[in-house]
């Protein structure tokens, strides 16, 4: 028990010093949104958290979500929700900031005779690290701006 908590301060600190930004905004949507996605709809969230890109993120894009990919892998459950629904709504807010054209997708299985629901990112119609969406058929999908899309296509922003 000892070792998990210190090797989760050591990562904290580690992705807290090579980027300060993320790790302090993944830490407030890691406190607010267990309390928002009770709240607000989810239109009204994936509108909140979408974030127009920076103009000088275009060239850095591909760059920028290798570092989330990094990130969602290896920041570990101090910085990024184990929620899929909380983790999904981070780094949809993340990508369309790097001006990655992220799809927010909210699905559900059938299996076992009980219905289950999943939420998760795709970038350029791929799942942004999750191993888990393709258990799951899209039922509602949101691209640039939070606006609703087709569920089962990405959409550009």
């Amino acid at each position: 028990m000892m070792r998990r908590a210190i090797a989760a301060v050591l990562r904290a600190r580690r992705y807290g010093a090579r980027d300060p930004r993320l790790a302090a905004e993944a830490l407030v949507c890691r406190v607010l949104l267990p309390v928002l996605k009770r709240s607000l709809p989810i239109r009204v969230l994936s509108r909140w958290m979408w974030v127009a890109p920076r103009e000088e993120s275009h060239p850095r894009q591909r760059e920028r979500v290798e570092q989330l990919r990094d990130f969602a892998a290896n920041a570990g459950r101090v910085f990024v929700s184990t929620n899929c629904l909380e983790r999904s709504l981070f780094f949809y807010r993340q990508l369309s900031r790097a001006g990655a054209a992220p799809t927010l997708i909210l699905g559900a299985s059938a299996a076992k005779a009980r219905v289950a629901g999943h939420a998760w990112v795709e970038v350029d119609g791929a799942p942004f690290a999750d191993t888990e969406s393709a258990a799951y058929v899209p039922v509602v999908a949101f691209a640039g701006r939070g606006t609703p899309a087709a569920a089962g296509a990405s959409a550009p922003a």
